[in-house]
């Protein structure tokens, strides 16, 4: 028994005599971790470290700046472009009538009409194909007898204003 008592007493002595080993050990490792952690706190080692691995920081911030500017305008412009590649082909759709097209209103059949039954519509309706035909000056008759029927008629006042204005 006392062997065995005396082995374990050795042990402890031995572990309480190591222990205080293993403590230096990580209080020197925990400096050299300290020292390292040191080396890179401060810009002047940083921007050593980066020369000698041949990064240079300056650049390739300027250069991510520019490459984010370049994306953010194609995205901003991309839209822009497909507006006016899809609008660009379809300028011939909106139809404006020529010259020719406005001289081939049936006048005479309105001015048949308004004279043969002088209502308030087609007095107006002789008063429009007057105005499309280019004659506005002769619109301002039936325009003024088409105010006569219906003096509230705004309609008859624009179109009489607009005979007047193009005359």
């Amino acid at each position: 028994m006392n062997t065995n008592n005396e082995e374990k007493k050795e042990n402890d002595l031995v572990d309480s005599n190591q222990t205080p080993d293993i403590n230096s050990t990580n209080k020197e490792h925990s400096q050299e971790e300290r020292s390292e952690n040191n080396l890179f706190d401060s810009d002047d080692t940083l921007d050593i470290v980066q020369e000698e691995n041949g990064e240079n920081a300056p650049i390739d911030e300027k250069q991510s700046k520019t490459i984010r500017t370049i994306v953010i305008v194609v995205l901003l412009l991309l839209p822009i472009a497909y507006i006016f590649y899809k609008t660009a082909g379809n300028s011939s759709s909106t139809i404006e009538p020529t010259a020719n097209q406005t001289q081939q209103i049936d006048v005479a059949g309105y001015e048949n009409a308004a004279n043969s039954n002088p209502t308030f519509s087609n007095l107006l309706n002789l008063s429009n194909a007057y105005i499309n035909s280019g004659a506005a000056g002769k619109a301002i008759e039936p325009l003024t007898k088409a105010i006569a029927l219906n003096p509230e008629s705004a309609i008859a006042y624009s179109n009489l204003g607009f005979a007047y204005t193009i005359i």
